[in-house]
Formats: structure tokens, C-alpha cells, sequence
């Protein structure tokens, strides 16, 4: 089904086929759709705008779904920026799709991660994602990791920050670091599991 995804422009007709029969997938055909699509992400047989269409129409479907959340507590994923950054929006929506109850928060002053803190303190969230596509907003948090560590969850961080400079992590001791999406899956069943 992906393939007519893969195509040189964002919009043809083969594309916009592919988004119209989301609607009549199933939940493992969407685990599927947003499987194969990540994996054509990372080979450049894709083009964000198509990625992001894909991961919109996915994450619409799944909220028209009903769904049994293995968690009841949600995992926050934090997206630094005004805007919600493709890698926090993959990360919703691939947890989500993994049936774990997700909340997006836009964090992009200072200010912001105290509300991330009274927000992790008033619905006991089990993990917080961090999602990093600059790398001030790593020293953003940095600043204030000892305050956000002192609370009573586990922290997660990812992204293309990381790729570009893999040596920003030791800005962030006491987070934990997956490798992929599917390894952050397993990171949080376990955690999950024992909560």
C-alpha cells in the first residue's frame, strides 16, 4: 500500500488515494501503514509533507477509534517549538497507535516546563517524551533537569538534535535514550507493567 505513497511529488493522484483509504484501515493495518512509512522516512523515499499527511490521517483515525489504553496516566510527549515538530507528532501518534494513552504539550519558553512539572504532578504521569529538533531547547532543559528529575516519572529523549550531535546527551544525565520508536515502545511496556 505505501508504494503509491512513494512518489515524486507530495500531492498526485496515487498519493491522495492512499490518504483517502486510511479511513477504511484497521488498527493493525495502520500499525502497518505507519511502520512502512517511518521506514521509507529514513531511506529518503519520502517527502516530509508526505510523511506528516500520512501521520495526521493516522492519528485522525485513530482518535475516531475506540481504543483500550494500557496506561491510564498519559505518557507526555513535548514538542519545542510554537509549532508541533514532525518528530513529537510521530511519536504521539506511533505510541498512540501502540494503544498508550498520549498527550502533546508545546513547550517553548522557560516558563513552559513549569507547567510541564505541575502537569506531570497533576495527572502522575508515568514518562515524559522529549522530542528535540534544536539544540537550545536541550539546554533549555538542562537547566531545570534537576527540578524535572526530582519529580516522580521517568524521562525519554530523542531526535534529530541527537543525530547531528550525539554529544548533547551528557547534557541530560538521568534521561534515558532509545534507539528507535519500537525500542521506546518496549521502554515503556515494561515501565507501564510496573506501575
Amino acid at each position: 500500500m505505501l508504494e503509491i505513497a512513494q512518489s515524486n511529488t507530495p500531492y498526485d493522484e496515487h498519493f491522495q488515494i492512499l490518504i483517502e483509504r486510511i479511513n477504511s484501515l484497521g488498527r493493525d493495518e495502520l500499525i502497518s501503514l505507519l511502520d512502512q512509512a517511518v521506514a521509507a522516512w529514513r531511506c529518503n523515499k519520502m517527502l516530509p509533507s508526505q510523511l506528516f499527511s500520512i501521520i495526521a490521517s493516522v492519528d485522525k483515525k485513530l482518535g475516531q477509534t475506540p481504543q483500550s489504553n494500557r496506561n491510564e496516566q498519559p505518557v507526555l510527549v513535548c514538542s519545542f517549538s510554537p509549532v508541533v515538530t514532525m518528530g513529537a507528532l510521530l511519536s504521539k501518534v506511533f505510541l498512540k497507535s501502540r494503544t498508550f494513552n498520549v498527550r502533546l504539550i508545546n513547550i517553548t519558553y522557560p516558563t513552559d516546563l513549569d507547567l510541564l512539572m505541575k502537569t506531570i504532578v497533576s495527572c502522575a504521569s508515568p514518562a515524559v517524551v522529549f522530542s528535540f529538533s534544536l539544540f537550545h531547547f536541550i539546554e533549555m532543559v538542562s537547566d531545570r533537569l534537576q527540578d524535572l528529575l526530582s519529580l516522580n516519572t521517568t524521562y525519554y529523549a530523542g531526535g534529530v538534535a541527537f543525530d547531528l550531535k550525539p554529544e548533547m546527551r551528557q547534557l541530560l544525565p538521568g534521561v534515558l535514550f532509545p534507539s528507535d520508536l519500537p525500542n521506546l515502545v518496549g521502554l515503556l511496556e515494561n515501565q507501564v507493567n510496573e506501575y
